[in-house]
C-alpha cells in the first residue's frame, strides 16, 4: 500500500510539472503584451438644459493588457469606450472621474489617464433677436436703392448663457453693385459682438433660421432711363460670306434727358452706322452713339462693336481623273476606271475654286511591281475642304513592263537610187 501511495505522489508530481511545462509554452507561443492607447472622451447623462463651455479634455490614455491573439483580433481604438457621466450634475464647474470599458473580458484596462476631467457647466437660454440687412456697394449709374427687408425679420439663438449673451446683433450683408433691378438673395445670418467684431458660432450655438431671404428695391432716379443699343451696318460681306454674330459691348447704356426727349427714341438707342461692304473677315469697331437732342449718355461714350463674318458652308460633288504617282521605269499602267466620283464640303468661296486644279485625287503606285494590283484612292483638298464620300474608294490598275524594240520590229528602208545620165537635146552623144 505504502509503495502505491508512493508511486501516486510521482504521478501527481509529474502532471503537475507537465502543466507547467504546459503553461511555459503557451505564453511563449501567445505572450501578455501591455501597451497604451489613445481614445477619445466621451460625456453622457448631459441634461437638455446644460450645456458644456470652454475646451474639456479630448482623450484619455488607456494602458492596456491582453495576449498578443487578443491584441491581433480585436483590440481597436474604436471599441473602447472612456467616458465621464454627468447626470444628476448642475450649472457650475464639475470635476468628474473617468471611466474606461471594452466589450471582451479578456481586454484588460489597467489605468486611465487622467483619472479625471475638469467640466464648466452653463444653462442653456434661448434670446430672440432682428436681423439687420447691411447694403454693399452702389447700384449702377442712375439707379439707387430705396429699402433692404429680410424674411424672416429675426432669428433666435440657443446655447449656453455666455455664448448667447455674448451676441449683440444679427444681420446679413448684400451686394448691389451695379445693379439695375430689385436684388434679391439668401443669404447666411452673421452675428456681431458688441464692439462689431464677427462672432464664429460654436457647436454649442445654435442660430434659427441659419439664413434668411434678403430683398433690395431698387428704382431709377427721375430723368435717367436705360436703353438697348442697336447697330446699324450698310453694305454686305463679300459673296460666300455671312455675318453669323453681333457683339455689343455694353449692350444697355443710362441715357439722361427729359422725358419728352426720351419718347422721341424708338425704344432703343443706335451707334453710327458700319461699313460692311465686301468684308470677308470679322470687324472690331469703337463705334459712337448717335443721340438726339437734349440727350446724353452717362458713363461710357463710345460702344465696342465685333461682327463675326464667316464663310458660308455647302457643299459639292466633283468628277475627278486620277492622277498616277510613283510608276516605276520601264513599266506602264492600265486603269479599270477613268473618273472618281467625289463629294466635298466647306467653305463656297472655296469649293468655287475646285474647277482650278485645286482639288486631285492621287494614285501611288510607288515600288508596285508588274500585276493587277487594289490601289486605295488619296484625295488632296484645300484646309478648309473635308471629304463627304469617295467612290470608289479603291480600284483596280495592272501593272505591266514596256515590250523590247527587236530587230525584225525595225521598220525596212527602201535603197537609194543610183543617178543615170540624162543626154542634153540637140547635142550628139560621144561614141
Amino acid at each position: 500500500m505504502s509503495r502505491f501511495l508512493a508511486n501516486l505522489g510521482s504521478l501527481a508530481l509529474a502532471f503537475f510539472l507537465a502543466v507547467i511545462v504546459w503553461l511555459i509554452a503557451v505564453r511563449q507561443e501567445n505572450p501578455v503584451i501591455t501597451d497604451t492607447l489613445q481614445v477619445p472622451v466621451t460625456f453622457i447623462g448631459l441634461s437638455q438644459d446644460l450645456a458644456i463651455v470652454g475646451q474639456p479634455i479630448g482623450q484619455a490614455s488607456l494602458q492596456v493588457r491582453a495576449q498578443r491573439r487578443v491584441w491581433e483580433e480585436m483590440v481597436r481604438v474604436e471599441d473602447f469606450l472612456v467616458y465621464a457621466d454627468l447626470a444628476g450634475l448642475e450649472a457650475g464647474r464639475h470635476n468628474v472621474l473617468l471611466r474606461a470599458d471594452h466589450p471582451s473580458p479578456e481586454v484588460t484596462i489597467l489605468s486611465v489617464q487622467p483619472p479625471s476631467a475638469v467640466v464648466v457647466l452653463e444653462d442653456v437660454i434661448t434670446r430672440t433677436l432682428p436681423v439687420q440687412v447691411l447694403v454693399v456697394g452702389e447700384p449702377a449709374f442712375g439707379y439707387e436703392w430705396h429699402s433692404a427687408v429680410a424674411d424672416p425679420s429675426s432669428i433666435t439663438l440657443r446655447g449656453p448663457t455666455s455664448a448667447v449673451n455674448e451676441v449683440s446683433a444679427a444681420f446679413a450683408e448684400v451686394e448691389v453693385a451695379g445693379a439695375r433691378s430689385a436684388v434679391e438673395r439668401v443669404l447666411p445670418v452673421m452675428l456681431r459682438r458688441g464692439r462689431g467684431e464677427i462672432v464664429r458660432p460654436a457647436s454649442s450655438l445654435e442660430v434659427l433660421p441659419s439664413a434668411v431671404e434678403v430683398t433690395v428695391e431698387v428704382v431709377q432716379r427721375p430723368g435717367y432711363r436705360d436703353f438697348s443699343v442697336r447697330v446699324p451696318y450698310i453694305g454686305r460681306p463679300a459673296p460666300g460670306y455671312q455675318i453669323t454674330s453681333i457683339v455689343v459691348e455694353p449692350s444697355l447704356v443710362t441715357l439722361r434727358g427729359s422725358p419728352e426727349a426720351f419718347s422721341r427714341l424708338p425704344g432703343y438707342v443706335e451707334t453710327v452706322p458700319i461699313d460692311l461692304t465686301d468684308a470677308r473677315s470679322d470687324v472690331d469697331a469703337q463705334l459712337a452713339l448717335n443721340l438726339p437732342e437734349a440727350v446724353s449718355v452717362v458713363g461710357v461714350q463710345t460702344i465696342q462693336v465685333r461682327i463675326d463674318i464667316q464663310p458660308i458652308m455647302g457643299s459639292r460633288d466633283l468628277q475627278l481623273q486620277p492622277v498616277i504617282r510613283g510608276l516605276g521605269p520601264g513599266l506602264t499602267r492600265t486603269l479599270t476606271i477613268p473618273t472618281v466620283d467625289l463629294v466635298v464640303s466647306g467653305p463656297l468661296p472655296v469649293l468655287s475654286t475646285l474647277d482650278n486644279g485645286a482639288a486631285q485625287v492621287i494614285l501611288d503606285l510607288t515600288d508596285l511591281r508588274p500585276g493587277t494590283h487594289t490601289v486605295p484612292l488619296q484625295p488632296v483638298l484645300p484646309a478648309d475642304v473635308t471629304v463627304v464620300s469617295v467612290l470608289p474608294v479603291a480600284v483596280d490598275i495592272v501593272i505591266s513592263e514596256l515590250p523590247t524594240p527587236t530587230p525584225t520590229d525595225l521598220p525596212t528602208v527602201p535603197p537609194i537610187p543610183s543617178p543615170t545620165a540624162t543626154p542634153t537635146p540637140g547635142r550628139p552623144s560621144r561614141p
